[in-house]
């Protein structure tokens, strides 16, 4: 839960499966002691990732936004990454290179100029063909930055790439929320039913 530009309530947990059941009773501890009426919004990352916790935190959240009457505002995970690699400047030339874990052999990562500008839009890869192309995509001079709870597969098949910085922490609540509150602020927002999930590739 974010107040006046910060957290004052914070679960998480890492869950395989059984999201449906831990969901609902974190979300009440969260809220525990909060009126309705202080609620502004309601912010859910719609993925990629996990194809049944997108799903079921996604429909938590429409359920609470309609149920309270509240804005509903969906964000990618590369867009609450982005939003921390654009607070640390990058210098002309260097390529943000968000990559998102997808538990299975190939990443989902997306490409992002020094302004925040996506230059590739997201999508699973193969990581060997990924960079093993880079520099004929981005000109041999470009300079990496790595993000995301992806980059450790991307960072050891890395070859022939200026890596500058790594950051291997994943999308987090209090990025989501400032990405939210900054939407929020647009006063554009979609009905909450029109907040759909960002699947890249189908499931198994």
């Amino acid at each position: 839960m974010r107040r006046n530009g910060v957290i004052v309530a914070c679960l998480r947990r890492e869950l395989a499966h059984g999201h449906a059941a831990v969901l609902p009773p974190m979300i009440r501890s969260v809220l525990d002691g909060i009126a309705c009426e202080q609620l502004r919004a309601i912010a859910v990352v719609t993925g990629p990732g996990s194809f049944t916790g997108i799903r079921i935190a996604i429909a938590a959240a429409r359920g609470l936004a309609l149920a309270l009457e509240l804005p509903l505002v969906g964000t990618s995970g590369f867009d609450v990454i982005g939003y921390r690699a654009a607070r640390r400047p990058a210098g002309a030339g260097t390529r943000d290179v968000i990559a998102i874990d997808s538990r299975r052999a190939e990443p989902f990562v997306e490409v992002r100029d020094g302004t925040g500008a996506v230059v590739e839009a997201g999508q699973a890869v193969e990581v060997d063909a990924f960079w093993s192309g880079f520099a004929i995509r981005h000109g041999p001079h470009a300079m990496v930055r790595l993000w995301g709870d992806g980059t450790g597969r991307m960072s050891t098949a890395c070859t022939g790439v200026r890596i500058l910085a790594v950051d291997a922490d994943g999308p987090s609540a209090a990025e989501a929320s400032a990405v939210a509150e900054e939407r929020l602020e647009t006063g554009a927002l979609p009905d909450p039913r029109s907040v759909r999930p960002l699947y890249l590739r189908a499931p198994l």
